[in-house]
Formats: structure tokens, sequence, C-alpha cells
């Protein structure tokens, strides 16, 4: 692993510093980018993932970028989502022209498909700890425009009957082609995914709070963090298969003879969808899951027939019928290919949970795969055939590909390891 360290290491010290992006016209500050294909547009969680990587690039000598230019394309990324707030506290999930006047377009009529992913508090919060526990970059107006975003969430993505929020539909949440989501009726799943992401987000949320002395909403939140928990516990927490699933919310009466169903009085409010998708890795990422909650999710992700591959980790089970490893774009293909981000969520949910031995070898089979790559083509793609580990599409992606240097700083122990922003 440590010849792998070694390229990888030099490669991104080279390289990362083309996800810094200068400011133009639509965004008035420096930004952060995914590079390849990617590499103009400002993304939500991209932004914030990548500078996690980012920051531990700093640790190396050769790095093509210094802290000040990093912390302020860093701020910016945030500031610049914060411009693009509308009334009601909706945010866009990317700064792109396009997709701005499609949203834009489609909130006129209504019907709002998505907003940005429940990432930016955490992106604010990463900023702030960096900063030494400062949210003097961000202000209490930003603190309370990210209160507004989370009260968009509460007022339009909420399901009362569980506690559990969901999408609208299935544009740009990230995990593309989810089969819980895509292709599904709108508003109708919510993905232990989004609601783990919202978890860790309240939490952030009422850090910067705290910072700027808003302690009323800082409880409030945190109260709305337990909540959650309890749902996602409740209702995404499958104990006779030992994983964490989404839920399909389109659970109600409609009788076609009125009066047919009468003596049905109650309804259940969500139902599991039970297919096997990397995101259950994303509870113990978070911390929310039990010690023997940890354990069964462990024994999935090393389970050849599902998760576990020579790459790392499957993003779909390769027992369930949807799995292919086709090149895909507009959807990028989540149904199998091995990702970077599925990799290091999963290495970061083992490691807080003391599967040392499998951490590390998930980190092994992750600087492979990416060094493997790099002395091939000299760069490193989207995603990658599980046994094979041939790259499938868009070669000069970085993002959370780079996040393989925090892996390898967590497991090697010969530099500073750095973490996003977690409770």
């Amino acid at each position: 692993m440590h010849a792998d360290a070694e390229i990888l290491r030099r490669h991104i010290a080279q390289h990362a510093v083309g996800m810094l992006h200068a400011p133009t016209d639509l965004l008035p500050r420096p930004y952060l980018v995914p590079g390849s294909v990617y590499s103009h547009i400002l993304w939500d969680w991209d932004s914030w993932l990548c500078s996690v990587a980012l920051l531990q690039a700093l640790h190396e000598p050769d790095a093509a970028f210094d802290r000040d230019q990093l912390m302020a394309h860093m701020q910016g990324s945030v500031l610049n989502f914060l411009d693009y707030q509308a009334e009601d506290g909706y945010l866009p999930i990317c700064i792109e022209p396009w997709l701005l006047n499609a949203m834009a377009a489609k909130r006129a009529e209504g019907d709002e498909p998505n907003q940005a992913k429940p990432v930016l508090s955490q992106f604010a919060a990463l900023i702030s700890r960096e900063l030494g526990g400062d949210a003097g970059w961000l202000g209490e107006d930003g603190v309370q425009k990210l209160e507004r975003f989370i009260g968009h969430y509460r007022a339009d993505y909420y399901h009362a009957a569980t506690g559990l929020y969901y999408w609208h539909s299935d544009l740009a949440i990230g995990v593309d082609n989810e089969p819980a989501v895509f292709g599904r009726p709108r508003n109708s799943a919510a993905t232990i995914y989004m609601n783990t992401l919202m978890v860790v987000e309240l939490g952030a949320l009422a850090y910067l709070e705290g910072l700027v002395g808003r302690e009323f909403e800082r409880a409030a939140h945190l109260a709305e963090r337990r909540a959650l928990i309890d749902a996602i516990q409740r209702y995404l927490w499958d104990a006779r298969d030992g994983w964490f699933y989404n839920a399909d919310l389109q659970c109600r009466i409609d009788p076609v003879i009125p009066n047919l169903h009468a003596n049905q009085r109650d309804m259940w409010p969500s139902l599991p969808v039970r297919i096997l998708g990397w995101t259950g890795v994303l509870a113990l990422w978070a911390g929310i899951a039990t010690a023997e909650q940890a354990a069964r999710v462990a024994e999935h992700l090393a389970n050849p027939d599902e998760f576990a591959s020579a790459g790392g980790v499957r993003t779909l089970a390769a027992c369930e019928p949807m799995y292919n490893l086709a090149a895909s774009g507009n959807p990028s293909n989540w149904l199998g290919p091995v990702w970077g981000i599925s990799n290091y969520m999963a290495w970061a949910g083992l490691q807080r949970y003391g599967y040392r031995a499998e951490a590390a070898d998930l980190c092994r089979k992750t600087a492979a795969l990416f060094a493997g790559d790099v002395r091939t083509s000299g760069v490193m793609h989207e995603y990658y055939a599980p046994e094979t580990m041939r790259p499938i599409i868009n070669p000069g992606f970085m993002n959370w590909n780079y996040l393989v240097l925090n892996m390898l700083a967590g497991e090697l122990g010969d530099r500073p390891a750095v973490r996003e922003w977690l409770m």
C-alpha cells in the first residue's frame, strides 16, 4: 500500500488545484468543482466532500495551492449558494445556467423537483471548525439563511406520519439512479441517504447556531435531530435483513369502490424497499447505528455475493436484479460500479465502529484501484468495474476520489488525518 500511497499523494498534490475555480459572472466568489465533465459547475455535496480531500492534500509538501487559497474557495462555494436563496428558503442543487432556469420554471409552475441536498450546514461547519470555531465569515445572516434552507425542507419535504424526509423526484439526488427513487412515483421515497445527511446537517446547523449565539434555535434543531434518528431506527432499519433500507411512502387507503375497505381503519405509514444499496453504510458514517446494527452491516459489506469486490464496495449488491456496470452519464450509474465515495463512506463507518482490519483492507483496495488507474491512464475516472477495476467513464474526475488521501492518512498514520464535520 505504501507504493500506491506515494503515487496517489504525488498525483493528487499536482492535480488537485484543478478543482479550484475562479469567480465568474454567475458565481462572484471562487468555488470548487469536481473536475472532468463537471469542471465548471458548483455542485452541493461534491463541493463539500472535495473540500475534505483538499484539506488533506494541504499536508502534502508538493501541494500546488495553499491554505488561504483553499479556504477562500470553500467559503466562496457556500456563500455563492446562499446568494441564490429564494424567499421560501429554497436553494438550488447546483449553479449552472440551464438547470437554474429549468428549476425556476418548474417552481413557477408550483412543481419543485428537489432542492439542494442537506449538506450546506455541514460544509459551513467544516469551514468554521478549520477556523478554530469562528463563524464570522458566515455571520448570523448566513446562519439564518441556512435555517431557512432547513425550514424549507421541513415545510416541503417532511412526512409527518413517519418523521422522515423524502425526495420530490429523482432529479439530481446525487445517487442518480438509485432504484428506490429513480423512475418511482413523485414524493414517495424516504431514503437512508437523505435522512442520514439530514441528521448530520441538523447537528451542524446547531453547531453554527451555538457559534453565533442563537441558543433557542440550536436547542430546537438538536431536538429535531434526535427525533429524526428515532424515525430512522423505526422505519429504515430492518432487523430481519440487518440493513438500513429506504422506505416507500405510498401507503394510503383509496378504494376503487366507495366503502369497499371500510373496516380498514388504520394504515401503515411506509413500507421498506428491500434493495441492498450502498447508502445503508451512511448510518455508520454518521454514528447513528447501534453496535449490533453495525455488526450486521459489516457482514453485508464483507459478502462477495453482495458488496465486497476487488475494487471495494459495489454501489448495488451483485445479487440484485438491477445490477449492471453500464457506462452511463445523466444519470450516472450507481447500480453496481465502485465509486470513490462509496468506498470512503464505508471505510469511515467501519473505522468509527472499530472494524479496523476491515477498514484497512478497504483502504488498501481503494489505493490499488486509483493508483492502478493513474499508472495506466495518468488520471482517475468517475467510477469503476468492481472485479476488473477497469475505469468506466469520465477520465479526469477528481472530486471525492481524492478522499483516498484521508483514508491513507487514517490507516498509515504518517499525516494528520482530516475528516468532515461530524458530531
